[in-house]
């Protein structure tokens, strides 16, 4: 799978993400360093708005998604904030004082 067809994909998921990223949020977000809660409230903005960017049929033509444009550009915003997001984690997990 190329990177293109990984963020249609992607973007079908966006209702379900955003709903994890909220729970995510809510649960951790007291906790986070201010730069991850940026990432993270980016991407919930980001998957709220590209949920809408599909257009639904009642089958998939071809067997592909029917993403739109805009919606596999959300799907890469978010990707590369979740990107962020896991390499500021694991750097706030590696140090020695936790910040």
């Amino acid at each position: 799978m190329d990177w293109h067809d990984a963020c249609e994909v992607f973007a079908l998921q966006f209702e379900w993400t955003e709903n994890m990223l909220n729970s995510y949020i809510e649960t951790y977000g007291a906790v986070l360093k201010d730069e991850t809660l940026e990432h993270l409230t980016d991407a919930v903005s980001w998957v709220s708005i590209g949920k809408f960017c599909y257009i639904k049929c009642d089958d998939y033509e071809g067997g592909r998604s029917n993403v739109t444009k805009e919606g596999v550009e959300y799907a890469e915003l978010v990707m590369n904030a979740l990107k962020e997001v896991d390499k500021e984690l694991r750097q706030t997990v590696r140090s020695p004082s936790g910040s």
